[in-house]
């Protein structure tokens, strides 16, 4: 079980991720629940994303897809420093189309 949808951008180089949130991942936090980094190319891809891959960014804990409160598709570059935190997050140039967004 997971997310599928057709994306593209209109830039060079684009990259964005899926992230998911539930009442139990502490939201208020900044928590969510975050797939792969997903390149993106200049042609319409169709993208798969289990909800098996989707986890925290401690990576310790699987999504409860039947919690499943909010879905957005975020392009950020986030910096980590060498332990492992994140330093800092800044925005990465970003233009891309979403379409055909369905569970599987």
């Amino acid at each position: 079980h997971g997310i599928s949808f057709r994306a593209r951008t209109h830039l060079d180089e684009s990259q964005l991720r899926v992230e998911m949130n539930s009442p139990a991942d502490l939201r208020e936090q900044g928590n969510a629940f975050r797939s792969r980094t997903i390149s993106l190319s200049r042609d319409w891809v169709t993208y798969r994303v289990s909800f098996d891959e989707m986890l925290l960014e401690d990576r310790s804990t699987k999504m409860n897809q039947e919690e499943l409160e909010t879905l957005s598709f975020v392009s950020r570059n986030v910096e980590e420093r060498s332990a492992g935190e994140s330093e800092g997050e800044g925005l990465l140039p970003y233009h891309f189309d979403i379409d055909d967004i369905f569970f599987y």
